[in-house]
């Protein structure tokens, strides 16, 4: 699957830059990995039915029970270890590449963003270790205001207009009691987060990601590893402007920092 990338960026002199961007994504694709599978599914669909439950005033212990009852515990031992050397097929990157390239040469300074940051800040199709879906053409079309922004107002408006629409739909959960002792910490893929709508800071520094990178806009995921107000790490991110200055920005406190 990844020898049929090369080969149709290969065989066209015109995509020579689209294939050097598919060597790149190959190159670093064996240090990246995700677990998929059937019981995982359940347990992201059953948060949902539990945040509707709460909305309604049932109590959750009801459902978890049922849950536990239906499937079983939840654990990591369930689900299928995989590789994205392996399991990545050749329409999945093609699309990534092709929906990357579009929205680097659409932005009015895309111009001014080098190949190799180009690289490193729009063209992954992930953030770390998220299960893997086609998010590219969903986010853009979501988030096309904020590359529309991009033509009269400077970045760092356009970022403050990211934090009003994060603050408007998503919650975090960070710091909140886990719903029962066996919640694993998971992370979410581009889709589920839009679906969820609530997560902990290292998935919303992940929906950053995935939301300016859809219109083209360099942006990289940071870890703190101490944060200053806990005792643990805390996930924020770094925008770049026309001229790649760095822009770092944390949408949970709607500031930069």
């Amino acid at each position: 699957e990844l020898e049929k990338v090369l080969h149709r960026y290969q065989s066209n002199p015109s995509d020579s830059l689209k294939y050097r961007a598919a060597c790149f994504l190959i190159e670093n694709m064996p240090s990246y990995t995700y677990y998929k599978g059937k019981l995982l599914e359940q347990y992201l669909t059953f948060f949902t039915l539990l945040q509707e439950a709460r909305s309604k005033k049932v109590y959750p212990q009801a459902m978890i029970d049922s849950i536990r009852r239906m499937y079983g515990p939840f654990s990591l031992d369930s689900l299928q270890y995989c590789k994205d050397v392996v399991t990545v097929d050749s329409a999945y990157l093609c699309n990534n590449i092709d929906w990357a390239f579009k929205v680097w040469q659409e932005q009015p300074w895309g111009k001014n963003v080098s190949f190799a940051d180009f690289c490193e800040y729009i063209l992954p199709y992930r953030v770390t270790v998220e299960p893997l879906c086609d998010w590219r053409h969903e986010y853009h079309e979501r988030y096309q205001w904020l590359g529309d922004s991009l033509q009269s107002k400077s970045l760092e408006r356009v970022l403050e207009y990211a934090a009003m629409d994060y603050n408007m739909w998503f919650k975090s959960n960070y710091g909140g009691k886990p719903v029962f002792e066996e919640e694993p910490s998971t992370r979410l893929s581009a889709k589920q987060l839009l679906f969820r709508k609530t997560a902990g800071c290292e998935n919303i520094a992940a929906l950053e990601v995935f939301s300016l990178r859809s219109q083209g806009i360099p942006v990289a995921y940071d870890l703190i590893p101490w944060w200053g107000t806990s005792m643990g790490g805390h996930f924020v991110n770094t925008a770049f402007d026309e001229q790649m200055h760095p822009i770092h920005f944390d949408v949970t406190y709607h500031i930069q920092i």
